[in-house]
């Protein structure tokens, strides 16, 4: 079972040079480290599932991290939802973005406004 400890790192440089490294609370001894491929339909919701098992221990999903296909257009509509009815974040596109999550979570949905293949799921 892969040990996970996702951090997040911010540089600036220019008026103010600085980097912060902020790491979460704890490591994850559970994690998955599985790593995914969605592709999405135009304007058609997505359900992803989270990766569980049924052995023990049981895997536990602490993080996601979305890399988003390097042909993707600069500006595509990208929301993240809790459910299909949910009004939902939007996100960046195609900038990585990191999120922590709940660990008792079954299933995420996204919608995109473009058709796009192989968004990277990184699993923690």
């Amino acid at each position: 079972m892969p040990i996970s400890l996702r951090t997040v790192r911010i540089d600036f440089k220019g008026e103010i040079n600085s980097s912060d490294i902020f790491a979460v609370a704890f490591e994850n001894g559970f994690s998955p480290g599985r790593t995914e491929f969605v592709d999405f339909v135009a304007a058609t919701p997505k359900v992803i599932t989270v990766p569980k098992t049924s052995t023990t221990p049981e895997v536990v999903v602490k993080g996601l991290t979305i890399v988003f296909n390097s042909a993707i257009p600069s500006n595509p509509i990208i929301t993240l939802k809790g459910v299909d009815t949910d009004t939902g974040i939007r996100m960046k596109g195609p900038d990585p973005t990191s999120i922590a999550i709940d660990p008792l979570l079954d299933t995420i949905t996204m919608v995109s406004d473009i058709s796009t293949t192989r968004v990277r799921f990184i699993w923690t």
